[in-house]
């Protein structure tokens, strides 16, 4: 009961479980936790009973739980094993520990072939894309993975964080996502002590195994489930996070309350003393650490200065940021947050050269605070990685017209106000604005017929405004037909008795 009590206590604590218990997305790893256990339940009870129907609840309960999350497959390894290490199989007429789980191993080889006939037995490959890679460096201008190497000194490397996590959880991040961990090699000390470390728990576990000590379980506990996130048998996508750790933690705080149940022998009051210490630094971390999950905004910026190599999320603060700016209708506040929005962009963006989502934002924030070079060169970034995306072709045409708009109105450039212009059109033929800046750049130039064509054009995208109908009259004046000019200038005036006044020409 002792053991069972501390390691329940120690797991209800630990605040490395805040990430799973807060966010809703950890509801799949707390059911698969859950039913592993409740299936390893049955499965002991149906082997102390002999009764059948734990085995058929046990394989139902099972195959529901690899529903969840594939990470109950440790299970199907753990379960023969608890056998092996607290029962006596094979003796008195008992079954075999393989022939005890049977039910486990039927129930996961059923959830496999249901899974392969969904996904056609694809599994986990490593794309080429550093967000769901992390195994990725640039050689060049190409994106290579990491050598054998340099990705087993890296994932020893994130093994030993975890360990760090699990006893002095005192920094916690919900974001590892490249590069909050680099490219480690192994003239990284820390990737030598993870290799170390686990390879000693590896052996202390197989050598625990022949002689059934509990310690040795309570390592496989760990180390199984904490294998399938590991990236050692496939890839997941990321370094770590700390809600992958959350069903091996059922397996260290075993191996901890079965240190500590050791020592309860000797000194009572030492277990005690050290377990209310740890108890207490636990119960604080979490309950500081919970405000952090009360919304997405909340949770990015109090992990921002975590986990700065993060280009998700120094991306996910940028995009907020820039979010605000786009609802603000005072323009300083909104110049303001699109500037605090280009630290974090710009971070993203020099992390991964890539990332397209970040060109995206960065190109808006520079459109608002009319840094027109900028927002153009980063909607060109982002149309290499999604050259048939429409709406960033609109947006590349908007920042162009305003760009050209700026270049002859502020600089007074023609020449490159129309190189703009011109290449505006090119992405949108349809903005009857675009049109009317090219009338006004060439008609300033002296091209009249081509300030005519353009000026048409404007009043063919937008029939009903007396603006560009009154520039249409202006510009047949210009080339002679100043009756046509006429008519269309009454006509503008017509739709709009004030157009004079409003255009500051009275």
């Amino acid at each position: 009961m002792l053991l069972a009590w501390l390691t329940a206590l120690l797991f209800a604590a630990h605040p490395i479980h805040t990430e799973v218990v807060a966010n809703i997305k950890g509801c799949d790893e707390i059911v698969t936790l859950l039913g592993s256990l409740g299936t390893l339940y049955l499965i002991l009870k149906a082997f102390d009973s002999g009764d059948k129907k734990w085995n058929i609840l046990a394989g139902i309960v099972f195959f529901l739980t690899c529903l969840s999350k594939e990470n109950a497959a440790a299970f199907v390894i753990i379960v023969p094993l608890a056998i092996w290490f607290f029962r006596e199989p094979g003796k008195e007429g008992k079954p075999s520990a393989l022939a005890a789980s049977l039910p486990v191993i039927a129930a996961f080889i059923a959830f496999f072939i249901v899974r392969g006939a969904i996904l056609h037995w694809r599994f986990g490959g490593a794309p080429m894309e550093l967000m769901n890679n992390p195994f990725l460096k640039i050689e060049g201008t190409q994106w290579v993975p990491f050598s054998p190497g340099e990705k087993l000194a890296t994932i020893f490397y994130t093994l030993w964080r975890y360990i760090q996590l699990l006893f002095v959880p005192a920094v916690l991040t919900h974001d590892y996502y490249p590069r909050q961990i680099g490219l480690i090699t192994f003239s990284n000390p820390v990737a030598i002590l993870g290799l170390l470390f686990h390879a000693g728990l590896l052996w202390y576990a197989i050598r625990g195994t022949r002689r059934r000590e509990p310690l040795a379980f309570g390592i496989w506990a760990y180390l199984l489930p904490l294998s399938i996130v590991s990236n050692f048998v496939f890839p997941i996508g990321t370094n770590m996070g700390e809600r992958f750790v959350f069903m091996p933690s059922a397996g260290f705080c075993l191996t901890a309350a079965l240190l500590l149940s050791r020592s309860y022998k000797k000194s009572s009051i030492a277990v005690y003393t050290i377990l209310g210490i740890v108890i207490a630094f636990f119960s604080l971390k979490t309950v500081t650490r919970n405000p952090a999950w009360a919304s997405n905004e909340t949770l990015f910026f109090s992990d921002a200065e975590t986990s700065r190599n993060s280009a998700k999320l120094q991306n996910a603060c940028g995009g907020i940021l820039f979010d605000k700016a786009t609802q603000e209708k005072d323009p300083e506040i909104q110049k303001e947050l699109c500037k605090k929005a280009l630290v974090h962009l710009d971070r993203a963006v020099n992390i991964y050269p890539n990332y397209k989502d970040a060109y995206i934002s960065r190109a808006g924030c520079n459109y608002v605070l009319k840094n027109y070079e900028s927002a153009i060169a980063d909607y060109k970034m982002a149309l290499r990685f999604a050259a048939d995306d429409a709406k960033l072709k609109t947006y590349l045409a908007m920042s162009l017209r305003e760009g050209g708009k700026y270049q002859g109105e502020q600089k007074r450039d023609l020449a490159k106000a129309l190189e703009y212009l011109n290449e505006s059109w090119q992405y949108n033929q349809q903005d009857p604005e675009t049109a009317r800046l090219l009338g006004v750049a060439n008609g300033i130039r002296g091209n009249r017929e081509d300030a005519l064509k353009w000026f048409s054009k404007a009043v063919e995208l937008s029939p009903d405004s007396p603006s560009y109908i009154f520039d249409l009259g202006q510009a047949y004046s210009a080339v002679g037909n100043d009756a046509k000019g006429q008519e269309l200038r009454k006509k503008a005036l017509e739709l709009d008795p004030k157009l004079l006044e409003n255009r500051g020409m009275k």
